[in-house]
């Protein structure tokens, strides 16, 4: 490759890494004796995979708020923040989603904890359809990239979680 060639592919690699959208969001690994909720995902870049209730953090919003709203929103289900996993970073191409064409990462906030009730869950918003999935079972999903990673290392911290609990719950 001739040097202006190479020139001209550094700046378009530069170019479009300057164009990739930064956006923020939060997702809760929600834990029930040992199932954990799951939402398949309707709409692109990841229709029909399976991953944890979350989505985009709003303007004005924490992300622990960003957690639960996204778990109630999706599933119906009201759920307790019991600690912060980490921060996980996902690179998309939108082309097509959110009307945003082109790549984007996201920073997601990951929470975990509990729900406050047996109740079962019920697709809703951008999730067409939730359920209560034994851990046991996670390999049978067609999981987003990372999902498994993050619930077993969630729920290892849940499991020895004994003290110091905290409990934000979802306004209701």
């Amino acid at each position: 490759m001739a040097v202006s060639e190479r020139c001209l592919a550094d700046w378009s690699k530069r170019k479009r890494m300057q164009q990739t959208a930064h956006l923020r969001g939060a997702s809760m690994a929600v834990f029930r004796n040992s199932s954990v909720l799951l939402v398949r995902r309707a709409r692109p870049p990841l229709a029909d995979l399976w991953s944890l209730p979350g989505g985009k953090q709003e303007r004005g919003e924490s992300a622990e708020q960003t957690a639960l709203r996204e778990v109630h929103e999706e599933t119906g289900v009201t759920a307790l923040i019991a600690g912060k996993l980490g921060v996980h970073t996902a690179l998309f191409n939108m082309t097509g989603a959110l009307g945003d064409p082109g790549p984007a990462s996201i920073e997601i906030d990951v929470f975990y904890g509990t729900c406050s009730t047996g109740a079962a869950p019920v697709a809703a918003d951008d999730a067409s359809d939730a359920e209560w999935v034994p851990l046991d079972a996670l390999d049978g999903y067609d999981l987003t990239e990372g999902a498994a990673e993050l619930i077993l290392e969630a729920a290892a911290l849940l499991a020895d979680k004994t003290t110091g609990r905290r409990s934000i719950g979802y306004p209701t």
